[in-house]
């Protein structure tokens, strides 16, 4: 017990003021992706693009309709 205790001392706090301090993000965080639907061609350059093969595109060859989906992995 005295053990975690010591451990929580020395790691500080937890948690970021965050409206008085911007949050650190990574160097490679470009946001959230904005999809346009009338200027999709489905050319999947932007799954091409991702550095985190978080997108997809799959088209549904019965209807036409591209899929466009973004995964965060949560």
């Amino acid at each position: 017990m005295f053990t975690f205790i010591k451990k929580v001392i020395k790691t500080g706090t937890a948690t970021s003021s965050y409206p008085l301090e911007p949050i650190a993000v990574d160097k490679n965080f470009r946001g959230k992706p904005e999809q346009n639907p009338q200027q999709c061609i489905g050319c999947a350059a932007c799954v091409n693009a991702c550095p985190s093969n978080a997108l997809t595109v799959e088209t549904d060859l019965a209807t036409g309709e591209l899929a466009w989906e973004f995964n965060l992995g949560r």
